[in-house]
C-alpha cells in the first residue's frame, strides 16, 4: 500500500479498518436518495508493473459494506479546465506544463508550481518550487538574481565527530488515540526542549557509512 507505515499504524490505532484488494464498484441508495451501502468488487494481485508494483485484477466476486455515509479519497489530480481557458498548456495528466527552473508557464509572467507541476508530492517538494518561482518572478519584475542576498549567509561549523553522536532519534508525543478519535486538536505535541536541543545535535555520520558502502 502506498502510504507512510506510521500514518497507517495511526489510523489503525484510531480504529479504521483496512480492506485490501477490493475496488468500489458503486454506491447503494434507497428510494429517498439517501445512501445504503456501497459495492465492493474482490480483487487478487495480478503481474508486476512499470513501477514495481503488481496490478489487481478483478474475480468477479463482489461484496457489499451496509453504511450510510461515504468519503471520497482516491487519489489528487488537479483541475486543469481553468489553466486550458486561459491557454496553459496541460500535459496528459492534467498537470501544468513549466519550465523546471524558473517554473514559468508557455504563457509569459504566468508560474506555476508545487502539486500542480508536479503531480501529488510533498511539503518540501512544493516548497522548492515555490522558491525557485519567487526567484525567477523577481529576477523578471526587477532585472537582478536578490535572492541569495536576501537569504544571507551562515557561519556553520564543518567539522565532523568521528562517531555518530547525539543518541536516537526522539520521537514527539502523540495523543492518545481515543482523545483524536473525538475532536481536532494537534496530534504531534512536539519535542520538549531538552530534546530538541539534542535532536539539533545528532550527527549520523552519513558519510562513513556511505565510504563503507563504497568499500564493501
Amino acid at each position: 500500500m502506498p502510504a507512510i507505515a506510521e500514518e497507517v499504524n495511526d489510523a489503525e490505532a484510531e480504529g479504521v479498518k483496512l480492506q485490501f484488494l477490493v475496488a468500489p464498484q458503486r454506491v447503494l441508495t434507497d428510494k429517498r436518495g439517501r445512501v445504503t451501502g456501497v459495492e465492493l468488487m474482490r480483487t487478487k494481485l495480478g503481474e508486476y508493473a512499470i513501477d514495481g508494483r503488481r496490478r489487481p485484477i478483478s474475480t468477479s466476486e463482489k461484496t457489499i459494506i451496509p453504511c450510510d455515509n461515504i468519503i471520497l479519497a482516491i487519489g489528487e489530480r488537479p483541475d486543469a479546465e481553468p489553466l486550458r481557458r486561459f491557454g496553459i498548456h496541460v500535459r496528459e495528466n492534467d498537470t501544468a506544463a513549466a519550465d523546471w527552473v524558473t517554473y514559468e508557464t508557455n504563457r509569459p509572467r504566468v508560474f506555476a508550481g508545487g502539486d500542480l507541476v508536479t503531480g501529488a508530492s510533498n511539503v518540501s517538494s512544493t516548497m522548492a518550487t515555490g522558491k525557485a518561482a519567487a526567484r525567477a518572478i523577481d529576477s523578471i519584475l526587477t532585472g537582478h538574481d536578490r535572492l541569495p542576498g536576501l537569504l544571507g549567509t551562515f557561519d556553520v561549523g564543518t567539522n565532523v565527530p568521528p562517531e555518530p553522536e547525539g543518541g536516537t532519534r526522539h520521537v514527539s508525543e502523540e495523543l492518545a488515540p481515543d482523545q483524536r478519535r473525538a475532536s481536532f486538536d494537534e496530534v504531534m505535541l512536539g519535542l520538549q526542549q531538552e530534546q530538541a536541543v539534542a535532536e539539533c545535535s545528532r550527527c549520523l555520520r552519513c558519510d562513513v557509512r556511505e565510504t563503507s558502502a563504497v568499500k564493501d
